[in-house]
Formats: C-alpha cells, sequence, structure tokens
C-alpha cells in the first residue's frame, strides 16, 4: 500500500507540473508571442524550444503517463478499482492528448520553425490598396507557409527551408 502512495503522489505531482507547464505556455508564452513583430517572436520561439530539452522538463514530459498507467495497476492491484480507473483515465488523456500530440504535430512546426531565418523580408502593401489603412501584411508568410505544410502532413526539413527562403 505505501509503493502506491507514493505511485499516487508522483502521479499527482507530475501532472501538475506539466499540465501547469501546458497552461502557462498557452495562456502567456503564445498570447505574448502572438502580440510582439513576428522576428521577435520567432526568435524567441527558436530559443524557448532549444532550451525546454532538458533535463528538469524531459521527466515531466515523458514520464508522467506511464507513472500514471503503473499508478493505475497498482491501485488496481489493492482492489481500489475507481482509482485505478481514474489513474487509467488521466495517463492515457495524457499520452494521446499531450504526448503524442505534442511529438506528431508541435515538434514538427518546431522543427520547422527552427529553419526559419530571421529577421524575415519586409512585405507591407501599397498605401494606395483599400485595405492599407486596416491592416497590413504580415512579414511572417514564410512561417505560416511552413506551419500549414506542416499541418496538412507535408512538413520535411527540404519543405522548412525551401518556404523560409
Amino acid at each position: 500500500m505505501k509503493l502506491l502512495y507514493i505511485f499516487a503522489a508522483l502521479s499527482l505531482l507530475l501532472g501538475a507540473l506539466i499540465f501547469g507547464f501546458f497552461y502557462a505556455w498557452i495562456c502567456s508564452t503564445m498570447w505574448g508571442l502572438d502580440a510582439i513583430d513576428p522576428n521577435v517572436a520567432i526568435a524567441a520561439m527558436q530559443g524557448m524550444n532549444a532550451s525546454v530539452r532538458n533535463a528538469v522538463f524531459a521527466p515531466a514530459f515523458f514520464a508522467t503517463p506511464f507513472v500514471m498507467l503503473a499508478t493505475a495497476v497498482l491501485a488496481r492491484r489493492q482492489g481500489l478499482r475507481a482509482a485505478a480507473g481514474a489513474f487509467a483515465l488521466a495517463g492515457l488523456v495524457y499520452f494521446c492528448g499531450g504526448l503524442l500530440l505534442t511529438m506528431s504535430v508541435n515538434v514538427p512546426m518546431n522543427e520547422a520553425l527552427a529553419e526559419v531565418a530571421v529577421p524575415l523580408p519586409e512585405a507591407r502593401p501599397s498605401m494606395n490598396t483599400p485595405k492599407a489603412a486596416k491592416a497590413t501584411a504580415t512579414p511572417d508568410a514564410p512561417v505560416r507557409r511552413v506551419l500549414k505544410s506542416c499541418q496538412r502532413g507535408e512538413y520535411s526539413a527540404q519543405t522548412a527551408r525551401a518556404s523560409a527562403a
């Protein structure tokens, strides 16, 4: 029973760490990057993507679903079916919605973004166009092409270099 308590505490700790990381990333980092110049945002994102691969982040990112599933097994062996179900569900949700999704969608987009050279070429419309007074074209068109190719499953390093050029 003591081992179950240790695994349950570790599951809760790792879950809180990784979900807190994702929450903060979305609610502050990504919104902040959206609000600044694309050249600065791209350089910042490239730096963050490089720095997040570290020994402090890795256990929470990679171990969480497996620790949760191990906790589910231990709880089931103790006859705690509800707790086992909750930990198993939490582990599966994070595995599919966090780990697999990040590895299959976000990591390829981040790798493509790493290939984008900054500063981006300026792309401003003529002030003679009707919409020019309300909006200007963003200079992040190469980044958008790279991200769209990732979303369509057409990502490769060659695609990233060609789109960034």
